[in-house]
């Protein structure tokens, strides 16, 4: 069991030279189920929820997102591995300002790599 941080700062110019900025924050719980307990090479299952916000350009945003993944873990020194994931999640966001209930969702499949230290 863990926490979700995710923070994301980003900067884009198109070829006119207009600037777009974007931001995310999100905190939420984090779940991961080893299946197999071996030595160097542990799958498991993953689940996360966040809650967060979101300014594009101008505009805050609220955010609730999700994500299911399984995977495993290669530990080349004890409590030392290196992820693999394959994962799903949906993000839906609304207009904080705006009267309407109009909302955004957006659904990604990932495949990630990553560093493991564990204590």
């Amino acid at each position: 069991m863990g926490v979700l941080l995710n923070i994301n700062l980003n900067s884009e110019k198109d070829e006119d030279d207009n600037k777009d900025k974007t931001s995310v924050i999100a905190i939420g719980p984090s779940v991961r189920y080893y299946l197999l307990d071996t030595q160097k090479f542990m799958p498991f299952a993953e689940g996360k929820i966040a809650i967060g916000g979101t300014i594009i350009d101008d505009s805050k945003l609220s955010l609730f997102a999700f994500y299911l993944s399984t995977g495993g873990t290669y530990f080349f020194k004890p409590k030392i591995g290196i992820d693999f994931t394959l994962g799903y999640g949906s993000m839906v966001v609304k207009d904080k300002d705006s009267q309407s209930n109009s909302k955004m969702t957006i659904s990604l499949v990932n495949f990630g790599a990553g560093m493991l230290i564990g204590f």
